[in-house]
């Protein structure tokens, strides 16, 4: 169906697919949160005062938590990239990078229905799962193109 069939035109377009959808997380989760810290802080403390905390959460509490909703990130990319192995051998290239990509899927509405229903906790957890989903991404579609470039 979306085989290119030795057209180098298609396999251009393929590559140029699959990298720009398995990279977009990665270059989001390093550029945007950082650009917007503030509109972030007001974010978590609104949703802390809408649950009955008087004042918000306190800045160095903050700050914890800033950094652990960045830097999950690499946590979650690095047990997808432990887990690529088993995915890749028992399921299979093509089938592991489409089903990742569909759990970055998800991970990406979870964040979003997160910014909208005011909940950092969503927040914090889809980011595991889309980093997750990325770790797997960036290593199938490896051995995806070098394999299928033969």
């Amino acid at each position: 169906m979306l085989a290119p069939k030795g057209k180098p035109h298609c396999i251009i377009a393929l590559f140029a697919t699959l990298a720009g959808l398995v990279n977009f997380q990665e270059a989001y989760s390093n550029s945007y949160p950082n650009t917007a810290y503030f509109s972030f802080r007001n974010y978590i403390n609104e949703s802390y005062i809408a649950r009955g905390v008087v004042n918000g959460m306190p800045e160095w509490i903050f700050t914890w938590v800033w950094s652990l909703v960045l830097n999950i990130w690499f946590i979650g990319l690095l047990f997808g990239v432990f887990c690529t192995p088993y995915m890749t051998d028992n399921y299979g290239r093509k089938f592991s990078l489409v089903l990742a990509n569909i759990v970055s899927l998800i991970g990406t509405i979870l964040c979003t229905a997160a910014i909208a229903i005011k909940m950092p906790e969503l927040l914090f957890f889809g980011r595991i799962v889309a980093s997750s989903s990325c770790g797997v991404s960036f290593i199938t579609l490896i051995l995806f193109l070098q394999v299928n470039n033969k």
